[in-house]
């Protein structure tokens, strides 16, 4: 299943959606290989990190996003498979 999380830079919304719907799968025992799951953003510069806010709220919860990176939408991402 692929599924596609999206937002306007790619920075805070998106990347906690993408980290916690992850982070939910494993708990039900899912496996994530039956899954692409991924975030972008609809005005996101390639490359930035996530904010340090979005960082450390998801750290409240257990859940690291420190080594994200944003992505800009584009075609390819949205093409169904």
């Amino acid at each position: 299943m692929k599924i596609l999380l999206v937002c306007l830079g790619n920075i805070c919304r998106s990347p906690m959606a993408e980290a916690i719907l992850k982070s939910k799968l494993v708990e039900k025992g899912e496996d994530l290989s039956d899954y692409k799951i991924y975030s972008l953003g609809i005005m996101a510069l390639n490359g930035d990190s996530a904010s340090e806010g979005s960082i450390n709220a998801m750290k409240d919860i257990g859940v690291d996003i420190s080594l994200h990176r944003s992505q800009r939408v584009n075609p390819e991402h949205v093409n169904a498979d």
